[in-house]
């Protein structure tokens, strides 16, 4: 019997190895903050150009933190920077609570904002200067989401590098 049950718990936490360490801080009713080793990796839901306001198209990906929390990264693509730039604001004053938010008069015009979207959501949107983008990293965890976008520019910032390196 116990075999099985080890068992079991192995198979639906295959995937999750780190699990066992935010049901443990869950149990001692302390507050858990993901490692840097946790990892993401696709949850098997996707979506490709679906419609959005402003004209907008999205794409996006659900994925799973090694230790089981969803975390939904999306790229948001406008008609033009002005439209991007109306929905980052319309996003960020329908927010429930703004956590952070970028300074407007930031030389490289780099856009940010840290939004809780209802009492359990949180988005981290961003968007660049004159850019028709707005990058979107979704989870009920902040830290899972501001890892998530971490891990990701780090990516992006090395392949940059490697693409110049050729």
């Amino acid at each position: 019997m116990l075999l099985l049950i080890t068992t079991g718990i192995f198979i639906n936490f295959r995937h999750c190895p780190h699990v066992f360490r935010r049901l443990f801080r869950a149990a001692l009713h302390q507050k858990y903050i993901p490692a840097s080793d946790i990892r993401f990796r696709w949850n098997g839901a996707q979506g490709y150009n679906s419609r959005g306001p402003h004209g907008s198209t999205s794409d996006s990906s659900v994925l799973k933190s090694s230790d089981c929390v969803i975390v939904e990264r999306i790229i948001h693509r406008f008609p033009s920077a002005s439209d991007a730039e109306i929905q980052f604001s319309e996003w960020v004053e329908s927010a429930s609570k703004v956590i952070a938010i970028a300074p407007q008069n930031d030389q490289s015009g780099f856009r940010r904002a840290v939004l809780q979207t209802d009492g359990h959501d949180f988005d981290i949107i961003s968007k660049g200067k004159d850019s028709s983008i707005i990058y979107s990293v979704w989870s009920k965890s902040l830290e899972h989401a501001a890892l998530l976008e971490k891990q990701d520019q780090l990516r992006r910032s090395a392949t940059k590098l490697e693409s110049l390196g050729q």
